[in-house]
């Protein structure tokens, strides 16, 4: 009975566990949504700036999406975007 009832209590962490961890993961990023976010983020990177990658928010961000941008002269800038598409934290002009 004691190994049923332990088996039994394992057997339930480990499935809320797993649940929980599921609940977290915001969903993938569609195809239309990433050639949305991509081509705002290109706009207001300007020239010589290229998109590396494409992430929906965690649950608690202020945004919706995250757009790493990779210039020419290899640096990098991370653009957050709302769920309209309007980056949020434009680079500086210039």
């Amino acid at each position: 009975m004691k190994k049923t009832l332990t088996a039994a209590v394992m057997a339930l962490t480990l499935a809320f566990s797993l649940s929980a961890c599921g609940e977290d993961e915001p969903a993938p990023v569609t195809k239309s949504e990433r050639d949305q976010a991509t081509a705002a983020a290109l706009d207001a990177a300007g020239e010589g700036s290229k998109v590396a990658g494409v992430e929906r928010a965690e649950k608690d961000d202020a945004y919706a999406f995250e757009v790493e941008v990779v210039f020419d002269n290899g640096s990098e800038l991370d653009l957050e975007l709302d769920k309209d598409f309007k980056v949020l934290n434009p680079p500086p002009k210039g």
